[in-house]
């Protein structure tokens, strides 16, 4: 019965991570089409404005691939598994404020 017990909670723990995690990627898919779509047709605010957040995107994402290079290539050359994949996280991860 204990075992049971056990099995219990632990179903309700990972239905709750899984639920959390499920909610969060669908947060990002949204505030990324919301971003895409904005960025194609942006609400007047001037051209200097415009150009300013374009210019902040453009670098941010600059700084950002750099970073995922960097994890990438320095995972790499230690001979770490999927030090690939640790960069483009690195990189998605560090592109998210």
């Amino acid at each position: 019965q204990a075992l049971e017990k056990v099995e219990e909670v632990l179903s309700a723990i990972v239905g709750e991570i899984l639920g959390n995690a499920w909610r969060m990627i669908l947060e990002f898919l949204m505030m990324a089409l919301y971003i895409a779509f904005w960025l194609a047709a942006p609400m007047p605010l001037g051209t200097q404005m415009e150009e300013l957040f374009r210019r902040y995107i453009l670098l941010k994402g600059l700084a950002c691939c750099g970073y995922g290079l960097c994890v990438g290539v320095l995972l790499g050359s230690l001979g770490v598994d999927l030090a690939p994949a640790f960069g483009l996280f690195a990189f998605l991860l560090s592109f998210v404020p």
